[in-house]
């Protein structure tokens, strides 16, 4: 039997983490959410996620930071982190690379069907 998946989406955008979390979910992928960073850092202490998909901008704690407080002994590790963001990608993309993470996307180009894409090809 093969291993679901599983994914932790984390953003302050309600509406975009239901569109991604069915979006995965219809493909058989597991999605836990949170809308906060610190709410997220106390996932990825507690659980094993093959992927993170972390919001730069949030309120208090923001995806950067997230990566700052990232728990050395978190099962899951920074280069399981893709940032989305709306905000300039590409100079995201720079210092979330600094700091470890796997990739940075521009939110604005995921559809359903980009998202199910890119995350398949990550895990294949």
């Amino acid at each position: 039997m093969v291993r679901q998946h599983k994914v932790l989406i984390v953003d302050d955008d309600e509406q975009l983490t239901k569109m991604f979390q069915t979006a995965l979910q219809l493909t058989g992928i597991e999605t836990h959410t949170a809308s906060r960073g610190d709410q997220a850092l106390t996932m990825i202490e507690q659980d094993q996620y093959d992927l993170v998909l972390l919001d730069i901008m949030m309120p208090e704690t923001d995806g950067i930071s997230v990566l700052h407080q990232w728990p050395k002994e978190a099962p899951t590790k920074k280069k399981d982190v893709v940032l989305i963001t709306s905000l300039a990608p590409e100079a995201m993309a720079i210092e979330g690379k600094q700091l470890g993470i796997w990739a940075c996307w521009n939110k604005d180009e995921l559809t359903h069907e980009e998202l199910v894409k890119r995350v398949r090809q990550l895990f294949t």
